[in-house]
């Protein structure tokens, strides 16, 4: 894995440069949102894994699937990638992408899991927290996860955040076992 996110990280930046030129960030986190969803289906994989597939109909096919979502550039990237036998590094490309814009934009991305699902009231009380905690904008992307039995479990980046009753749980029989 740590070599794919190697390769992946020059095309990342390179991306992350066209963008800060004003080619636009969101268009960029769309058309790679987009090729690593066609690049992470079965069929599609096994065509890019195919080391006898033919390039030119590879770049046409997932053209083709794209039509009209992506520009020259996307095109571009598309010939590019499968030229250097980089396709399936296309979903490591897309998060390190991700990574560079949030750094850039000041934002943080925080994974919320609780047991029960939160309302808006909650989710604005809980990003407000947070963006006070890192100084930066939160985008939260909540889930729930009955496990939890209550409480929540919020991960940004390295940090973790864990409210959850079952760790409270945990915590309180080690204590009685030793």
């Amino acid at each position: 894995m740590s070599e794919i996110s190697t390769i992946a990280r020059p095309y990342a930046k390179a991306l992350f440069d066209l963008a800060s030129e004003g080619q636009g960030f969101d268009r960029w986190s769309d058309t790679l949102a987009l090729l690593s969803n066609i690049i992470a289906d079965e069929t599609m994989q096994s065509l890019v894994e195919d080391p006898f597939a033919d390039k030119s109909k590879l770049s046409e096919l997932i053209k083709s699937v794209c039509a009209d979502k992506i520009d020259e550039q996307g095109s571009n990237l598309i010939d590019t990638l499968i030229e250097n036998g980089r396709l399936n590094t296309i979903g490591a490309i897309a998060s390190r992408y991700e990574e560079l814009r949030a750094e850039a934009e000041s934002m943080v991305e925080a994974d919320v899991e609780s047991a029960l699902p939160l309302d808006e009231a909650q989710l604005e009380k809980l990003s407000t927290s947070l963006e006070k905690h890192f100084g930066k904008k939160v985008k939260l992307n909540p889930s729930v996860n009955e496990d939890l039995m209550g409480g929540i479990l919020i991960r940004a980046g390295d940090t973790v955040i864990d409210g959850s009753v079952r760790t409270k749980l945990e915590k309180l029989a080690s204590t009685i076992r030793a």
